[in-house]
């Protein structure tokens, strides 16, 4: 198909009108016309006449070629104008919204799979335990497990492949029974119930909670900023940031080049620690599937309230606030906490069946805009309670990594508040249209667990087979860059 299609030019004056007229006339007929008054002229006329005629002729033809030229090129001009428009657009979101470089701040080059991970082993007993069957095949001679070990590691977060894998040094010791244990030592921790590790592929780990004798750690775990912490590091001591807060209300700068690895929510830790995890039943399937129970209803029933906004914090990185004061001016947005006039106890399960009765959307607008991050505001307050999120927070490509296909709405989607609630106000008169946000529970969950500890007892092991250890240089400017240079919503 041609790129660009054209009609006839249209122009105002009257010569020019009709010269367009007499150029869309078919050739054939145009020429026969010319002929038969060239035959005329030549009985009647002197042979200078002709030879003026002729010129003539020849004028008007160059004439009403140039017109349809000129006009074809404005127009192949002005549609090649807006194409370049619209593809430096695409350019500009896809440069600010995909995901953060870290080049400067990482060992940067891919380094090879472990060479002996092929003789390690898969097993499948963490999805046992959730009464899931593992439909995703994994092939262990190239078996990606950490970021380090692809060329992009945003397209796949590893986690059904880490919650699988048996180091081969484990496999070995234990035809023994001699399988050195892990020490995993939570600095910052205390008072917690110790997690059972006897289900993991991989248990042969012990965790300890406070900073007591952390020289005897094989893995120290770290859950907040510590610019203080100034120790010298053990040699052969493994560290890693384990945080699921938005790196700009944090300082890292003291861990500097001290951090090994990460559990961070972002695509591109070591670990990848999502508050909760959106799992495809291409992937995993329940052993009581039954089909039938999925049939979408209509969730609009009932619904008499539109936006519902559940917030505690009015002083946040992102502009939020501002924006759900402007979005009330135009549609209903009920505000609970200390931010609004309504109070709703925070986790009260009263308040999530409100939600999930009264209202039809919900706002989870995230407190800072940074790479991936995404919160239980998407998962626990929204998805779960059948409501459709508005969200703010990530970009629009990272809520597709981490949430299900068309199960929310995002305000970069929008002009202004004001265009977002004319969207509001379509869907909340059509019904089809509100329903299609409701089509992915057919087609996977939000009710999976992944069982971070028995994770973090694997890379206990699987530490000692990697080439290098060491993967980030500056701790600090890996988690800032991730809030840095983002797209901010239209207000």
């Amino acid at each position: 198909m041609p790129m660009f299609s054209f009609s006839a030019p249209h122009v105002h004056s009257s010569s020019s009108s009709a010269a367009a007229k007499a150029a869309s006339m078919p050739l054939s007929v145009t020429m026969t016309i010319w002929v038969y008054i060239f035959k005329i002229g030549k009985q009647i006329l002197s042979r200078k006449f002709l030879l003026i005629f002729i010129i003539f002729i020849l004028i008007y033809a160059a004439y009403i070629s140039k017109i349809d030229f000129l006009q074809t090129f404005n127009k192949i001009d002005k549609s090649k104008k807006e194409l370049f428009r619209k593809t430096e657009l695409i350019l500009n979101v896809s440069r600010t919204n995909s995901p953060t470089s870290h080049s400067n701040n990482y060992n940067n080059h891919k380094q090879p799979n472990n060479p002996k991970r092929y003789l390690g082993s898969l097993v499948t007993n963490l999805f046992d335990e959730q009464n899931y069957v593992l439909k995703r095949k994994f092939n262990i001679n190239n078996l990606v497990l950490f970021p380090f070990e692809t060329n992009n590691p945003y397209t796949d977060d590893r986690i059904l492949a880490q919650m699988s894998y048996v180091p081969v040094q484990v496999v070995e010791a234990r035809k023994s029974g001699r399988v050195k244990r892990k020490r995993i030592q939570y600095y910052d921790r205390t008072g917690v119930s110790i997690p059972n590790l006897s289900i993991c592929p991989v248990n042969e780990c012990d965790i300890v909670y406070g900073a007591s004798d952390m020289q005897k750690a094989d893995l120290v775990v770290f859950e907040s900023g510590h610019s203080y912490f100034a120790s010298p590091k053990p040699a052969n001591q493994t560290w890693i940031l384990y945080h699921l807060e938005s790196p700009a209300n944090f300082d890292f700068e003291g861990f500097k080049d001290k951090i090994n690895f990460t559990a961070t929510y972002s695509m591109d830790s070591t670990l990848v620690t999502p508050y909760y995890k959106y799992i495809s039943y291409k992937d995993v399937e329940r052993k009581d599937f039954n089909n039938s129970t999925q049939l979408i209803k209509d969730y609009s029933i009932g619904k008499t309230k539109m936006v519902a906004w559940f917030v505690s914090n009015c002083v946040s990185n992102s502009p939020r606030l501002e924006y759900a004061k402007t979005l009330k001016k135009y549609i209903q947005v009920d505000i609970y906490g200390a931010c609004g006039t309504l109070v709703c106890e925070r986790r009260n399960e009263e308040c999530f069946k409100l939600l999930k009765n009264d209202y039809k959307f919900y706002l989870s607008f995230e407190n800072s805009i940074c790479q991936d991050y995404i919160t239980e505001k998407l998962f626990l307050n929204g998805l779960k309670n059948t409501i459709v999120p508005i969200v703010m927070g990530a970009s629009k490509a990272e809520y597709m990594r981490s949430a299900p296909s068309n199960s929310f709405i995002h305000v970069d989607d929008f002009s202004s508040a004001k265009q977002l609630a004319d969207y509001l106000h379509y869907l909340d008169k059509n019904t089809t249209a509100y329903n299609e946000y409701f089509q992915w529970l057919k087609y996977g969950t939000l009710d999976f667990n992944t069982f971070t500890d028995c994770r973090l007892c694997m890379l206990a092991h699987e530490v000692e087979n990697l080439k290098d250890g060491h993967w980030y240089t500056n701790m600090g400017e890996w988690r800032n860059n991730q809030c840095r240079n983002r797209v901010q919503p239209n207000i």
